[in-house]
């Protein structure tokens, strides 16, 4: 129905003199043209990301050959399994009417698949037609009976339509709908009366008083920023290369508050490397760029939207993609204005948005490519970027550093250091 629509506008136009609509581009756009960046070999994870000679494009990424069913037709890699164009082979292509399935031309789909495209689907699982033709669910949503319903990453389940860590929450423990009773807690699923040797029940969750940062020595008791708990006291003890400053733990290295030392300011159009206060360089991010955002210290903010695997090709020679702790340690308290790969491949602590935190070690993974990263406030930033979660912190929930990111958010820029 939507490429007749297309259809008839045009031969309405053509009679009453009207210009021509571009039909929509279901895909993205670079320099004008509509790609797809799973096969596109000159745009392959995003604009202008070109393979080379010999290599092809698959997933977003350039390989040097096609997996699976997948096969080099001189478009990038094209199912042969289910793409009309090319159904068996590079050079079989289906008549007017017909589907491919299996590698072989049909006319009608078998049941419960329907044909959309082309392409034989079954509307019941398929995330691009679920339901219907082209009804495609939001990035992170699966398709479920034919609605698009909220898909947990694993070690979560979805309960009242949030995903729930079922070992530890007191509302559903265990399971969904098992909540604990008056005066207990959850703990590896199981309700319990009290919490484990040297941990604390504070306000329904397992704490050590002795190292938490947000219940240090008591449950109330949260350190401010910059501070950790020692043996239950909040105290501004640095770890390794970072010194205390105006109550605060900074790395003097590349702090444009504290250059080289405490209180030595950098002029605010200068940051400080090394110690020393230079001017604000602004080239530490390619030509690939859509956007420049400096954040001083040597770390810059280079928007885009590129895939994990592509993430330095946004940063000049010389800079590569900052690590957790850089932008945690460079950002002086600056809060993105778009959405930025790191270096790791983070993972997923928490129950969800402002109760979240990441880490290199431990966790949840989001997949393959999709790992946690930094996002704005929002979740979303003005290039089309998705975050599914915001406001994360850095091995604890407090405070906020603006991790978030997950399951089917597979694109952004790149934090870019020196």
């Amino acid at each position: 129905m939507r490429s007749m629509g297309w259809a008839l506008l045009a031969a309405g136009c053509a009679a009453s003199g009207c210009a021509t609509a571009e039909p929509p581009c279901i895909s993205t756009r670079c320099d004008g043209e509509c790609v797809d960046f799973a096969t596109s070999p000159d745009h392959c994870g995003g604009c202008g990301q070109v393979c080379a000679p010999g290599d092809v494009c698959a997933g977003g990424q350039c390989v040097a050959q096609c997996p699976g069913s997948l096969r080099d037709c001189g478009e990038g890699c094209v199912d042969v399994e289910t793409n009309p164009a090319f159904c068996g082979g590079c050079f079989d292509s289906c008549e007017a009417g017909a589907v491919c399935f299996d590698g072989g031309c049909v006319v009608t789909c078998p049941a419960p698949r329907v044909a959309c495209d082309g392409t034989c689907i079954d509307p019941e699982t398929d995330a691009a037609h679920c339901g219907a033709c082209d009804a495609a669910c939001d990035a992170g949503l699966v398709c479920e009976a034919g609605s698009c319903v909220v898909t947990c990453q694993e070690g979560l389940s979805l309960c009242d339509g949030a995903c729930t860590d079922v070992t530890t929450s007191t509302a559903h423990c265990g399971r969904c709908g098992a909540p604990c009773g008056a005066g207990s807690i959850c703990v590896g699923g199981a309700c319990v009366l009290g919490c484990p040797p040297g941990q604390s029940d504070c306000a329904g969750r397992c704490a050590n008083t002795e190292s938490d940062r947000s219940h240090c020595g008591a449950c109330p008791t949260r350190c401010a920023d910059g501070e950790w708990c020692d043996a239950g006291v909040c105290t501004p003890t640095c770890s390794a290369g970072l010194e205390v400053c105006a109550g605060a733990c900074v790395d003097t290295d590349h702090d444009p508050a504290h250059c080289g030392a405490c209180g030595n300011a950098c002029d605010p159009a200068w940051a400080c490397l090394d110690g020393t206060c230079r001017e604000v360089d602004t080239s530490g991010c390619s030509v690939d760029a859509d956007a420049i955002e400096v954040f001083g210290g040597a770390m810059v903010g280079c928007a885009g939207i590129v895939t994990w695997p592509n993430r330095d090709t946004l940063c000049a020679p010389g800079w590569t993609a900052c690590t957790a702790q850089q932008w945690v340690d460079r950002r002086a308290g600056a809060a993105p204005d778009y959405n930025y790969w790191n270096a790791e491949d983070l993972r997923y602590n928490g129950g969800g948005s402002a109760n979240c935190w990441v880490s290199v070690a431990v966790g949840s993974s989001c997949g393959a490519n999709q790992p946690m990263r930094v996002c704005t406030a929002g979740g979303d930033d003005a290039l089309g970027n998705v975050c599914n979660w915001e406001n994360c912190g850095w091995g604890a929930i407090a405070p906020n550093e603006y991790f978030g990111g997950c399951v089917g958010n597979l694109t952004a820029g790149t934090l870019c250091c020196q």
